[in-house]
């Protein structure tokens, strides 16, 4: 096995964890507006304690592994995917401050449940459309991406997206099941 192979291996080994463990945490979020009493989701907040902390780490982990064994790779899907990347990253963000107000909120806890839920179904779109994207190949020449910005807006991606809600919600209700 040659060093590529195995950084590839590690890569996809920090995805898939990204993946599996964050994917429960999400779908926590993403199931949320359909348990209507506050117990219900306070025992769904609950159940996602035991796998919350540091997930979006093993994404940092794939990502910094791409980086460093493979450059040319990583800046042609930075570049092809800087939009749904950065508006993942801005929902991760939405979705972490809403998880620590909504704690401590009173009468604003609708709202920032809301804004979880925001959060959570938009990271899982948003990483289900650049899977799409990645699937369906990017135009690339020389090493570099010569493509639009928007040629992730393929209705193939968006339906990637779709079916990434739907596995994370599952993934979430597995999580819930078992807490």
């Amino acid at each position: 096995m040659d060093i590529a192979t195995c950084w590839a291996a590690i890569i996809a080994f920090g995805v898939g964890m990204y993946i599996v463990l964050d994917g429960f945490d999400l779908g926590i979020g993403i199931l949320l507006p359909f348990f209507s009493s506050e117990s219900e989701r306070e025992r769904l907040f609950s159940s996602r304690f035991p796998v919350w902390r540091g997930n979006e780490a093993w994404m940092v982990f794939g990502g910094a592994s791409l980086y460093a064994a493979f450059p040319t790779v990583c800046l042609v899907l930075l570049s092809a995917l800087y939009l749904p990347l950065v508006t993942m990253a801005l929902c991760l963000i939405f979705r972490g401050v809403a998880l620590q107000i909504r704690a401590k909120a009173g009468r604003s806890r609708q709202l920032w449940n809301g804004v979880f839920i925001f959060g959570s179904a938009g990271a899982t779109f948003f990483q289900g459309v650049m899977l799409g994207e990645w699937l369906s190949g990017m135009r690339v020449a020389n090493g570099h991406f010569v493509g639009n910005e928007f040629d992730w807006l393929t209705p193939f991606c968006l339906f990637t997206g779709l079916a990434l809600l739907i596995t994370y919600a599952l993934l979430g209700c597995c999580l819930a099941a078992a807490g």
